[in-house]
C-alpha cells in the first residue's frame, strides 16, 4: 500500500483531474440529444426511398456541437428507407425511417442492377425502361424500392406496369435503364 502512495505524484494527480474534466466537458458540450436542427431532403423523397449522403443536406451556420449532432443523425439515416414522403428541403426525421422498405412481394418484380445506383437519380419513384430478351420494345415500370442482396442491388419494380412477357421466367435477366428521375407524383 505504501508503494502505491509513493507512486502518486502531484503531476499525475493534475493530469488525471485534467483528463476527467475534458471528458466531462465533452459530454456536456457535445449534444447527445436533438439540437433542434435536422438534415433536410435534397429533393422530394417518396416512400421507400433509400437514403444516402447525396440525398441529405446539412443546414448552414451550424455550431460545432450542432454539426457533430447532425453527423450522428446522418449515420442513423444512411441506408434506411423513408416511411412517408418528404418534400424537398424539408426535415428528415429519424422517426420517419425504417430498416427495410414497405413493399408487398406480390406487388414487386425484382431485377438485378449491375452496380450500386446513383441514389439521387435512381430510387423509389423513378421510371425505368425494362428490356427483356423475349420482347423487342421495352416496358416501363416505376421503382418501388432498391434493396441490397449480398454484394448486388435489386430493384423492385411495380409488377402491374409490366407486360406478361416481361414477367415470364427467362434465363437472361431483364436489363433496366433509367428513363425519368424520381420526382413528386402529379396527383
Amino acid at each position: 500500500m505504501n508503494k502505491l502512495w509513493n507512486q502518486i505524484t502531484f503531476g499525475r494527480v493534475i493530469v488525471a483531474v485534467y483528463v476527467i474534466l475534458v471528458l466531462i466537458g465533452g459530454f456536456v458540450l457535445i449534444p447527445g440529444r436533438d439540437s433542434g436542427k435536422h438534415l433536410t431532403a435534397l429533393r422530394y423523397l417518396d416512400t421507400n426511398t433509400r437514403l444516402s449522403e447525396s440525398l441529405l443536406l446539412k443546414p448552414t451556420n451550424l455550431s460545432i456541437e450542432e454539426s457533430i449532432w447532425l453527423d450522428r443523425e446522418a449515420k442513423e439515416l444512411k441506408g434506411k428507407y423513408i416511411k412517408t414522403p418528404v418534400e424537398g428541403t424539408k426535415e428528415i426525421l429519424v422517426d420517419n425511417v425504417a430498416e427495410w422498405p414497405s413493399v408487398k412481394s406480390a406487388d414487386a418484380f425484382p431485377a438485378e442492377l449491375t452496380t450500386e445506383p446513383d441514389w439521387v437519380f435512381l430510387n423509389s419513384g423513378s421510371l425505368l425502361q425494362v428490356w427483356t430478351p423475349n420482347k423487342s420494345t421495352p416496358d416501363r415500370a416505376h421503382v418501388l424500392a432498391i434493396v441490397p442482396s449480398g454484394s448486388k442491388w435489386i430493384v423492385l419494380l411495380r409488377r402491374q406496369e409490366l407486360s406478361p412477357q416481361a414477367l415470364t421466367a427467362s434465363k437472361d435477366a431483364p436489363v433496366v435503364r433509367l428513363e425519368v428521375v424520381a420526382g413528386k407524383p402529379d396527383n
